[in-house]
């Protein structure tokens, strides 16, 4: 008797992981392709599995169907199950960028065992169908067992060798991942060819592509809330365009009602009406790539369009701005400029369009409509900025500052934030606010922030600031870093190798980082706290009005900007907000540290109200290590200071 049970729930594992996989399949990127022709080759493999179970199980349909038939879709069965671990190794090709590695007879290699197994399927059920065997008798011919096994002898080789030798390229996870899949297919594989009864290799397939599509392909850190593919594929897409001297149009598609909509209704609805946009773009032609260059600007790329076909889009994006946007109940009118640009024509190759993109996004907004490409790729700033960052990274030459935070309750230093600075030998002192936004922009700020937690991690194991009473350290993570897949288990990772203790870190995150509803961003967070790290809210009250986050997200400390303490000196609107946020926090459990404090009325101000801790110029610029711990041994009390305690009671009275 056939247990036909896991067959049944493979097709369900391939329902959802289609259904997931749908709106992602557009993407040029070679890993999704592949992986969506590995969907389509299971789907086969699947119903012509269910189609021979049934020739099998039911003697009335053998009778029915000649033999031709029933021996024709057996030999289809057998190319299509060594084709779908073709499909697996090509997958693994195309993850490591074998094809930009070796010369072009690398597909040839991975097709290769299919012309035999082909040949051999053919005849065996020719063969098979004169004798008058079955279909369970044909896959047992000795034919078609040993070219099946050789076959996955085959792949199972090529696999071993693509992954070690790539080794490099990918996540090593990522690799293990894929390789492990293919191993354990192959070996469930060539178990049921030899007991054709024990029906687990449909099973296990649907199972690989689900953990492949969730561990390895990650779509949330590929495509952003709009469906559009992060910036960081627009730029490895042009390069290798201009690099293989491949001709592509660009169309830049600026949304000038994107801030408007964030401010006013919250960055998730101006996200809603700019995936409308993508999905418009995609209906207007499929064979097109959408990025997200910048938070109000998606960028479309064309391969093989002529300059007037290329001029007729142009002009039909534009028109469709002319006409409402909608999402459920809402709808709303939206400005764009389109902006469209002829590589190799106008950017020639690819230092020249990272300068245009990085001139770009910093360009005013009145200005894009009488826009000049060639003034885009004049030398600015932003190069000799990332030509400082390049060096530094290459040569380590990132300081780390502390700036000391002050505890009213404990009346000494307690704490400290670590702030990136940096001193290009060339360039000078390079400005930490445009340094990160460019970082962050050119995508170097995942790298620049493992250089300063490792920076970080040193300075604590080798000095022990603990001694000093130092209860821990803040450390900043942006937007960008909090959406990185493992952020969370490779920082606790690097606080294990130099044996920090978890409560001595405590990671600063924006509040437009906790605006991010992403999975990634929510599964750092919660690793952090599982692992005892805390939390601080940093900037509050220059982010967004939606302020959920503060009791979604397990916040210990809020940092209070230093715009709001600065404001409250004179105006007594923005005094009052001082007052209702401190009472907030102090309801909502949360500490407070007040950045921006420079003088002694502030103190006394801050005193008044209950503020937990004091952090600014008053009490020091940031400084660097050494001199941070000088500064804690010979700290002495402020005599503002001294009447800490007197105020918080009064305040809680």
């Amino acid at each position: 008797m056939i247990n036909y049970y896991l067959d049944i729930v493979a097709f369900a594992v391939v329902f959802v992981v289609f259904a997931f996989f749908r709106t992602k399949r557009r993407t040029k990127l070679e890993s999704f392709h592949v992986f969506y022709w590995m969907l389509l080759t299971l789907v086969c493999y699947l119903m012509l599995e269910s189609l021979t179970l049934f020739y099998v199980m039911d003697g009335d349909s053998i009778r029915r169907a000649s033999d031709i038939i029933r021996h024709s879709v057996n030999a289809v069965y057998m190319i299509v199950k060594v084709f779908f671990i073709t499909m697996f190794t090509m997958y693994l090709c195309s993850m490591m960028s074998v094809r930009n590695k070796v010369s072009r007879g690398w597909r040839f290699v991975v097709y290769l065992p299919l012309i035999p197994v082909m040949i051999v399927s053919v005849i065996a059920s020719v063969y098979a169908c004169n004798r008058g065997l079955g279909i369970m008798e044909t896959r047992r011919l000795p034919m078609a067992l040993y070219t099946f096994y050789l076959s996955l002898a085959y792949y199972l080789l090529v696999t071993l060798w693509v992954g070690v030798r790539y080794a490099g390229v990918q996540e090593k996870h990522s690799v293990v991942h894929v390789m492990a899949a293919n191993f354990v297919m192959a070996l469930t594989m060539a178990v049921q060819q030899a007991f054709p009864y024990v029906r687990i290799a449909p099973f296990i397939a649907s199972i690989g592509l689900l953990d492949i599509l969730f561990t390895v392909l990650r779509p949330d850190e590929v495509f952003d809330n709009t469906e559009a593919l992060k910036k960081v594929y627009l730029k490895r897409f042009a390069h290798e365009d201009l690099d293989h001297e491949i001709p592509f149009t660009l169309f830049l598609i600026c949304v000038h009602d994107y801030n408007v909509i964030a401010e006013s209704m919250g960055p998730q609805v101006a996200d809603f009406f700019l995936r409308q946009v993508t999905l418009s773009l995609f209906d207007m032609n499929e064979n097109i790539s959408v990025f997200r260059e910048e938070k109000n600007v998606l960028a479309v790329r064309m391969t093989n369009v002529s300059k007037k076909d290329a001029g007729n889009i142009k002009r039909h994006i534009e028109d469709r701005f002319r006409f409402p946007w909608r999402i459920a109940t809402a709808e709303t009118l939206l400005s764009a400029d389109v902006l469209m640009v002829h590589c190799p024509d106008d950017i020639p190759d690819s230092k020249s369009f990272d300068t245009f993109l990085s001139r770009y996004d910093r360009l005013d907004p009145v200005k894009y409509a009488t826009l000049s490409i060639s003034d885009l790729l004049a030398q600015d700033r932003d190069e000799q900025m990332l030509t400082a960052i390049r060096r530094a990274l290459k040569d380590d030459s990132f300081q780390v500052y502390y700036q000391p935070i002050y505890s009213t309750s404990e009346k000494k230093i307690v704490a400290a934030e670590a702030l990136i600075r940096l001193f290009d030998p060339e360039y000078g002192f390079i400005s930490p606010e445009d340094m990160i936004k460019l970082a962050e922009r050119e995508g170097y700020i995942l790298e620049i922030g493992e250089k300063v937690f490792r920076a970080v991690c040193r300075f604590y194991s080798e000095n022990h600031p603990e001694k000093l009473g130092i209860e821990y350290i803040e450390v900043n993570l942006s937007a960008v870093q909090c959406a990185k897949s493992k952020l969370a288990e490779q920082f606790i990772k690097i606080m294990k190798e130099y044996g920090i203790e978890s409560k001595r870190i405590n990671f600063e995150v924006t509040e437009t980082a906790a605006m991010v509803t992403d999975s990634t961003v929510i599964s750092n967070i919660h690793y952090f706290e599982k692992n005892g790290v805390k939390l601080s809210l940093d900037d509050f009250g220059t982010g967004y009005s939606n302020i959920s986050y503060l009791y979604n997200i397990p916040f210990s400390i809020m940092k209070v900007d230093k715009a709001i303490l600065w404001s409250a000196d004179k105006n007594r609107k923005a005094d009052l907000t001082l007052k209702n946020t401190f009472m907030m926090a102090s309801k909502l459990g949360i500490k407070v540290v007040q950045e921006g404090v420079e003088t002694e009325e502030q103190i006394k101000k801050l005193l008044a109200i209950g503020c937990d801790y004091f952090q600014g110029f008053y009490f020091s610029k940031p400084v660097s290590g050494k001199d941070f711990l000088a500064y804690v041994r010979d700290f002495k009390l402020p005599a503002v200071c001294k009447g800490s305690e007197e105020g918080r009671n009064g305040n809680d009275k």
